[in-house]
């Protein structure tokens, strides 16, 4: 977002981006939490594609991703671009390729545990557009409510992070 150097990264590159720093935690064979952020859950969900547990320790390795959590993020279908989502509107001073790029991936029906905090407050992505991604989740899905608005990081990181250890707890 607001890159200077043309063509600014798109999805491909932040997925990628991602995916290298996910394969270095995994050389130790080490269980992953990943928390996605807004735009952050279409580049996680397309990221850990190939990288969950059961399929790691198919290949006779360990460790894996055993949770993706969305936080006020997008979940898109498979097939389907941010710009589908927004109703054909973009931001500006953002890649194009961002929001014109399909998701590739949809690790909630793929196997891989999946959970969704919602920021009640969020004027970015609202809560009932929240609401609405997370019922890909199914009809009991793991989810906290948090009354922030869109980055609770900076407002209540310590409720955040309270949130965020009882979905780690949860994947032992």
């Amino acid at each position: 977002v607001g890159g200077t150097v043309p063509p600014p990264p798109g999805l491909s590159d932040d997925v990628a981006a991602t995916r290298k720093v996910l394969s270095k935690v995994l050389e130790y064979g080490k269980d992953i939490l990943l928390l996605c952020h807004s735009y952050g859950g279409v580049v996680g969900s397309c990221a850990v594609e190939g990288l969950s547990t059961v399929e790691r320790e198919k290949e006779g390795k360990r460790g894996g991703v055993k949770l993706v959590v969305y936080l006020s993020a997008f979940m898109i279908p498979k097939g389907k671009s941010l710009l589908d989502m927004l109703g054909g509107q973009h931001t500006s001073h953002s890649s194009t390729s961002v929001f014109a790029t399909p998701s590739t991936f949809e690790p909630w029906a793929n196997g891989i545990p999946c959970a969704y905090i919602f920021c009640t407050d969020d004027n970015a992505l609202p809560f009932p557009t929240q609401k609405q991604m997370a019922e890909q989740l199914g009809t009991e899905p793991l989810t906290w409510r948090l009354t922030a608005g869109h980055c609770p990081f900076f407002s209540i990181p310590d409720q955040l992070l309270e949130v965020v250890q009882k979905a780690a707890d949860g994947m032992s």
